[in-house]
């Protein structure tokens, strides 16, 4: 079949031009260049293996790269002996097929051949999708630690589900997406459990590069994890070609926005119903409505307002925001929601009585809240939670720092024993910014302050033992209580001789006001959705003092000179003249910002996993807290960089 080999030519001179023409190389890459010390790294027998063929990528020689191009098309002159056993291998696999398995060696997903390479130029000819190959595997050696910890995941992975196509861009996907499935990495999975990954990872890829053209494995495999998150294994197995098409275009921008933080737009005043219009124009304008009235919103909790203080400050800014509308809007709630079957529950009753607008209040409860957006995409979903990329979810929180750094310049002018206790919620994004900012504003009144660290969220934690046993005198107790609270301790106070304590201040979150300014826009008509679904942004609010949203609140019983100190370091926040988190700065473990650099930026001051040098205590890992503050932090916590984990 001669005729095909020339073809086959035509189609190699093609591609080799187009390489060179774009200053690439223009021929499969070869291993023994790429790793010179290949015959001293340890090698693993995996046996054999049906090969996706797009994953061969070089030879194991430099002697045969010029044989073919970069896709393995055939160069050699068609009188060549090279073209006769090219040719005879086509005919053989027409007639009956190739039998005879090639040997290769993989090193980091990547295969190079070390016998068969006209075999593979053939059947990568006829387009064949797989390529029956004995594998030896390459360890690597020398790896940086991501690559290490990627790399040792996807061994992990393929011990116990054999299939090389899926690939991610993150260590923890692996586990992601067992457990995604109901697996884990540490039992191998049957065989009908593989066979269905990979059936729906192939139909997959298929939708994939229809709607997104030839992308790199690792976005292919990123982007698969998230559809089966948002619409389950099964209907890529089960459901019509209608039906995905749809599915594959409503999740498109998700998938891309989700990936990138770079895709964030953050809105730090509070957002207006015009370009022009200010806070008191925003509360004070009479409102025109541009959606149909009432506007149904409803407001899912993850826990209840008799036991969370936080969800008992959102559930009063729920109704003072229901009231300032005089009957445009009408608000739902829905308390302890935390399991899936509970939250699904809501969003089907918010559904039925008409909702357009969702508000979920806590991080645990953005997963579910993810799938319920993507499917009812004409309802407006948004979590209270911050420094997330997603498109078809808007996050909401306020930069409490600001008013924690009052806080702990207040709390260490009474605490004349140089000792403060700061009781923490959950390590999520903003938590340890909290309590930098507090110790850091401590500091600025007393060097010699020490912040005494413990967590609510903790399992099985005395809260206030350690505080008192270390001899604490003023306390940062928790922002807010519970309508069953016995014992209503909150904010900063000091502990008397008599026993009783004294108040001193407390955050105030305005969650109506916060909630009002928001739902202005979508009554306006200036919520603008499209717009961030066009271009694949996201949208968070971050908004300060500056905004009214949240403040400190002092007590009446602060001597003057208290008040008049507070009340100047808040002013200067508020104008902009003060920042918690500029000049030197030192952590646990010595310097971390010198006094030259410019202040920390948004993404430092939410990421933070550092305590500054004055606080004694630590970050706790997720396995120490308790069972809600685990997926609060599974969303947004706070880690160690990945590099940093020990790899399996």
């Amino acid at each position: 079949m001669k005729s095909d080999y020339l073809k086959a030519v035509k189609l190699g001179e093609k591609e080799t031009k187009k390489y060179r023409n774009n200053g690439q190389f223009p021929f499969p890459s070869a291993l023994e260049y790429i790793l010179p010390t290949l015959s001293s790294l340890t090698k693993e027998t995996i046996g054999i293996v049906d090969l996706p063929a797009s994953m061969i990528t070089g030879t194991l020689t430099t002697a045969r790269q010029q044989d073919f191009s970069p896709s393995f098309y055939p160069l050699r002159e068609p009188e060549s002996e090279f073209a006769i056993k090219w040719d005879s291998l086509y005919e053989a696999q027409i007639s009956e097929g190739i039998r005879d398995p090639i040997k290769v060696y993989e090193f980091m997903q990547k295969f190079y051949v070390i016998e068969g390479n006209k075999r593979v130029s053939v059947l990568k000819y006829l387009n064949a999708p797989s390529i029956q190959a004995n594998v030896t595997r390459i360890i690597p050696r020398d790896l940086d630690e991501t690559e290490q910890a990627l790399y040792s995941q996807f061994v992990r992975f393929y011990k116990v589900c054999p299939l090389y196509e899926i690939s991610f861009s993150r260590p923890e996907s692996y586990t992601n997406l067992a457990e995604t499935l109901g697996q884990t990495l540490d039992q191998k999975w049957d065989e009908e459990a593989v066979s269905n990954v990979h059936s729906a990872y192939l139909h997959f890829e298929k939708y994939f590069t229809k709607f997104n053209g030839n992308a790199p494995r690792k976005a292919v495999g990123d982007a698969f994890l998230s559809y089966i998150y948002y619409f389950s294994l099964d209907s890529l197995l089960n459901d019509n070609e209608a039906t995905l098409d749809r599915r594959f275009k409503r999740i498109q921008s998700e998938l891309i926005t989700a990936q990138n933080k770079a895709r964030i737009t953050w809105q730090e005043t509070v957002p207006t119903t015009e370009k022009s219009a200010g806070i008191l124009d925003i509360l004070s304008s009479p409102m025109q409505p541009k959606c149909p009235i009432p506007l149904n919103i409803a407001f899912i909790h993850d826990l209840n307002a008799a036991e969370s203080g936080r969800i008992h400050s959102h559930e009063r800014g729920r109704i003072w925001m229901e009231e300032q509308f005089g009957g445009m809007v009408k608000t739902y709630a829905y308390e302890n929601c935390l399991e899936n079957e509970d939250f699904d529950k809501a969003i089907d009753d918010a559904r039925a009585k008409g909702c357009k607008m969702i508000f979920t209040t806590s991080p645990a409860l953005l997963p579910r809240t993810l799938v319920a957006s993507i499917q009812h995409p004409d309802i407006y979903f948004l979590n209270c939670s911050i420094n997330l990329s997603h498109n078809a979810v808007r996050s909401y929180d306020g930069r409490m720092y600001e008013c924690k750094y009052l806080m702990g310049a207040l709390a260490a002018s009474f605490a004349e024993n140089h000792r403060i206790g700061y009781l923490a919620g959950t390590p999520v994004y903003g938590t340890i910014a909290n309590i930098n900012a507090f110790a850091i504003g401590a500091s600025m009144i007393d060097p010699h302050i020490e912040i005494y660290l413990n967590w609510t969220s903790k399992k099985n934690n005395r809260w206030y033992e350690p505080l008192i046993d270390a001899g604490v005198s003023v306390l940062s107790d928790i922002d807010s209580f519970g309508s069953n609270y016995a014992i209503k301790r909150y904010g900063v106070y000091k502990y008397m001789p008599d026993g009783n304590i004294m108040q001193l201040a407390a955050p105030v979150w305005s969650w109506g006001k916060y909630y009002e300014a928001i739902v202005r826009t979508v009554l306006a008509g200036t919520y603008d959705a499209r717009a961030l679904s066009k271009n694949n942004m996201s949208m968070n609010y971050w908004l300060g003092m500056a905004s009214g949203v949240i403040d400190i609140e002092l007590s009446d019983n602060l001597p003057y000179q208290s008040k008049k100190m507070i009340e100047g370091l808040r002013r200067a926040i508020i104008e902009g003249t003060l920042e918690p988190f500029c000049a030197e700065m030192h952590s646990q473990t010595g310097i971390i910002h010198t006094a030259d650099e410019p202040s920390l930026t948004r993404e430092e001051i939410l990421t933070m996993d550092w305590l500054n040098d004055n606080v004694i205590g630590e970050i706790p890992p997720v396995e120490a807290l308790n069972e809600s503050s685990q997926s609060m932090a599974a969303v947004t916590g706070v880690q160690k960089d990945e590099t940093q984990q020990e790899a399996p």
